[in-house]
């Protein structure tokens, strides 16, 4: 649990969210008009939002300035903040950007059109789009996000898979991700370990990593534990997180960690590359305080085991 602990502090993901809690704070506190963020999907950028805002705001997708403006209206109506989610719409759009600009300009010149655009509750805009490459943008919606950015400066947050990976078994570890399923229902040990090794062993095969994709798992296999889901359609929903197929990509070789390899959690675990890595239930110790399985791995078996993935996703 220790060494989870630290990866909650060293995590590049985990320091960028930091950051991204700390500006949403800075919103709400009336500090700043606006926050942008870029990153992974299922990372938690919609949580932290609610979170800072206690769940007073309203999510858009924007296709167009008309939906963007309505978004707006709708936002000042409810008094809430406006959060335009996957919104790589606004900067391909010379109109919506100029709208975006006018909305979180100096507060006595927000309006569009002759129309007050101001939200009073701040906006939050998302993108998986990297924000600091302005390739990707419109380029006559350029001069509009140079000045959006220099108002506010956007928080990318890595795609790395392994640092995707390590922040998300943290948060499992230290945070309570796995406590309960998406319907509510409590989820035991033996399926989060299980939900740690398909995560792990596939780690470079699924459409997407991340703490939202490891709760999926861990509620997919605890709905089949309960009798709510059959093996046919568990085995459909984890199958469908895969970018290729099994059969065409065999998993890695299975990493075996024996038993004078695991620490007890009372103890500090050693320190490894990438934290600790799930074990296989047989040699997992318990940790009655946290009611989690820990295990210590020497970092030079841990090198060894990614060179192992590695050479197997390539072959």
């Amino acid at each position: 649990m220790l060494e989870w602990l630290e990866v909650r502090k060293s995590n590049p993901i985990a320091e960028a969210m930091h950051m991204v809690e700390k500006l949403c704070q800075s919103v709400v506190l009336g500090q700043r008009s606006a926050a942008y963020f870029s990153g992974p999907p299922g990372i938690g950028k919609s949580y932290n939002i609610s979170r800072v805002t206690k769940k007073r705001f309203l999510t858009c997708n924007p296709t167009n300035y008309l939906s963007l403006l309505k978004s707006i209206e709708q936002a000042q109506i409810e008094g809430k903040a406006l959060f335009l989610d996957e919104a790589d719409v606004i900067f391909r759009s010379e109109r919506m950007a100029n709208v975006l600009k006018t909305a979180t300009g100096a507060r006595d010149l927000r309006y569009w059109d002759g129309e007050c655009v101001d939200v009073p509750g701040g906006i939050f805009v998302a993108t998986n789009q990297d924000l600091l490459d302005r390739t990707w943008m419109e380029r006559s919606a350029a001069g509009h996000c140079s000045a959006l950015f220099s108002r506010a400066s956007p928080i990318n947050i890595p795609h790395d898979l392994l640092q995707l990976w390590e922040y998300s078994i943290a948060l499992a570890q230290t945070g309570g991700l796995l406590r309960v399923d998406y319907c509510g229902m409590p989820i035991n040990l033996d399926t989060v370990n299980r939900a740690f090794d398909w995560f792990t062993v596939n780690v470079y095969r699924l459409d997407t990593v991340s703490p939202r994709t490891l709760h999926q798992i861990a509620s997919d296999m605890n709905q089949r534990r309960l009798g709510r889901m059959d093996t046919d359609l568990e085995n459909f929903y984890l199958k469908n997180r895969l970018t290729r197929e099994s059969d065409q990509t065999p998993p890695p070789t299975p990493f075996k960690i024996t038993p004078s390899e695991a620490r007890p959690a009372s103890k500090r675990l050693p320190k490894t590359v990438f934290g600790p890595v799930p074990a296989p239930p047989a040699t997992r110790k318990r940790n009655r305080k946290s009611d989690v399985y820990e295990i210590g791995v020497p970092a030079s078996n841990v090198i060894e085991f990614m060179k192992r993935w590695e050479e197997t996703m390539t072959d």
